[in-house]
């Protein structure tokens, strides 16, 4: 299964695709200032799930993909120390979340987004202390190049 963003057509006529993206859960746990910055040292991005489509695609990629042992993981939406709202770090507007019950917690829980499998295909979104260890995932958006 591919990664797209919503909106991507994979579709062309008479031409051959070549599809460029990136996506990796880490093998590494780390805080999430540590995970911005490994992911852009690999040219990629802490990922930002912005849409319910994409939640859907991420989600059976991570089942895909995971080990056992990666249960908590980083994505890219963080809590505006200053308004306390939620913003992606790619600028997406914040819509499509699925944080957990009583979640996401008061601006003194947690300034970072954690994603969790609870169970073999389920997940939750909740606040975190930024220090935590946990799994970045590192995404770049797909490129088409049409040859």
């Amino acid at each position: 299964m591919e990664l797209y963003p919503q909106g991507f057509n994979t579709r062309s006529s008479n031409r051959q695709r070549i599809i460029s993206f990136g996506f990796s859960v880490l093998p590494t746990p780390m805080g999430w200032p540590d995970s911005v910055q490994y992911c852009k040292n690999m040219t990629l991005e802490l990922i930002s799930i912005s849409s319910t489509q994409f939640q859907t695609q991420v989600y059976q990629k991570v089942v895909q993909t995971k080990s056992s042992r990666v249960q908590d993981m980083w994505i890219g939406m963080r809590r505006s120390s200053q308004t306390g709202d939620w913003y992606w770090l790619n600028r997406d507007p914040v819509q499509a979340t699925d944080w957990g019950v009583d979640e996401p917690g008061g601006v003194n829980d947690g300034q970072c987004a954690i994603m969790s499998q609870n169970s073999s295909t389920n997940f939750d979104w909740r606040d975190e202390d930024c220090c935590k260890a946990a799994y970045p995932i590192c995404y770049s958006e797909p490129v088409l190049f049409l040859v």
